[in-house]
């Protein structure tokens, strides 16, 4: 591990140039493979839904925030199941994948949405169930 940049220059430089004659593996090519057990969340299911259930603008943004994280939680699956869990860089570093982390602020930003909507809906109907449409 390089004590400092000018070290990391050095070593990424080297390694660099040891792949472009062929006298070091590529270590960038190598990934770990995720896959995902469940299926990705259905903008269509959820937009039936709750599209009639929307009273006020309110209620309508939280509604299109949810449909956006949606759209992003699904692409960081895509890039996650693409690319691998872990990347090694150049010079043979492991690092997290940064779609991961994307990943789960979108989950976590997407269930406080959720839960927001939710609440604005109970407010109208006592036996609202949230659940429902991931369970259809």
């Amino acid at each position: 591990m390089p004590q400092n940049s000018n070290e990391y220059d050095r070593l990424y430089k080297k390694r660099e140039y040891d792949i472009k004659k062929g006298k070091a593996k590529d270590m960038t090519l190598e990934k770990k493979l995720l896959t995902f057990t469940n299926e990705p969340l259905s903008i269509i299911e959820f937009k039936n839904f709750y599209k009639d259930k929307l009273d006020n603008k309110e209620q309508e943004l939280i509604f299109n925030n949810c449909l956006n994280l949606i759209d992003m939680i699904n692409k960081s699956r895509e890039c996650l199941e693409e690319e691998g869990m872990y990347i090694k860089n150049v010079t043979g570093t492991l690092r997290a994948n940064p779609a991961g982390k994307e990943l789960r602020e979108c989950l976590k930003a997407f269930n406080i949405q959720l839960k927001l909507l939710h609440e604005l809906l109970c407010e109208k109907e006592d036996k609202f169930d949230a659940n429902k449409w991931l369970d259809d």
